[in-house]
């Protein structure tokens, strides 16, 4: 049934980044001879947000961002809408989610 659904699991690191592995794995999705801009433009918005995530104090972090997770919903739908594709993460322990 996965292979059906064209869904692979993928062991993410615990430094924060399976938002960004989530976004490349919905990006290695796309026909990439024709996506050459999208990629471009991808790359640039992920490279800002992690470098304005950097700068945030955690409690200014806490007081944006309303669950535990680092980046959250909302910038996965961002990322979702961006792509215009949906990004499926099943948390571990937590609830499963489909985003976009």
């Amino acid at each position: 049934m996965a292979r059906q659904l064209r869904l692979r699991e993928f062991i993410t690191p615990a430094t924060g980044n399976c938002m960004v592995m989530a976004t490349v794995q919905a990006l290695s999705d796309i026909d990439l001879s024709s996506a050459e801009l999208t990629l471009s433009a991808e790359t640039d918005s992920l490279k800002r947000g992690i470098k304005y995530t950097g700068q945030l104090s955690h409690s200014k972090r806490t007081a944006i961002v309303h669950d535990h997770n680092w980046g959250g919903c909302e910038m996965l739908c961002v990322a979702a809408n961006f792509l215009l594709c949906k990004i499926y993460v099943i948390a571990k322990g937590g609830c499963n989610s489909c985003y976009g």
